[in-house]
């Protein structure tokens, strides 16, 4: 289905964004992902590619309902969403060990990457020696957040939606 590889595609621009936000924060930790990620970008923008040249289904139309992207609700409710991700990883950090940062990350990387990245590649800044410590976590967070929408996309979608996105999806986490 075109639309799975286009649920691929869209889910890949976070690798790119995970990138961009580390290699300002910390360009050590960025450094040390870039074969990371690169393997995560091309492993969903193959199928996705090969899909998108068979297209062999006829796009379906409909309306979609975008939303009100000036909607005060949903800013407010992403905003808290950053700042309660921020606040658990940086206690996770300070209170439980190593284990169980990951697991923070794991659950956390479910809803938001963005405030992961950038608490975690500000945090490595700051402590050299925890640059693998971060750059795993990272990854984590990029796994767990991946499997969600891979879920979802099993769960919700059409039957023709599953094969595309479990393609892209399954290059992505194996």
């Amino acid at each position: 289905s075109v639309y799975g590889a286009g649920i691929v595609l869209a889910s890949s621009v976070m690798l790119v964004r995970v990138f961009i936000l580390t290699s300002i924060f910390a360009f050590s930790v960025a450094r040390n992902l870039i074969l990371p990620l690169f393997l995560m970008l091309l492993g969903s923008l193959i199928p996705a590619i090969l899909i998108w040249r068979k297209k062999e289904e006829k796009a379906q139309t409909g309306a979609l309902d975008a939303g009100n992207p000036l909607d005060i609700k949903n800013a407010l409710f992403f905003g808290s969403l950053y700042i309660a991700t921020t606040l658990l990883m940086y206690y996770s950090r300070q209170w439980l060990n190593p284990s169980m940062v990951y697991v923070t990350a794991a659950v956390t990387g479910v809803a938001d990457i963005d405030a992961i990245t950038l608490s975690t590649a500000k945090w490595a800044a700051q402590d050299q020696t925890q640059q693998v410590l971060a750059q795993r976590v990272i990854l984590v967070a990029i796994l767990s957040n991946s499997i969600f929408k891979l879920l979802v996309s099993l769960l919700r979608g059409t039957p023709a939606l599953r094969p595309s996105t479990l393609q892209g999806f399954g290059l992505v986490l194996g």
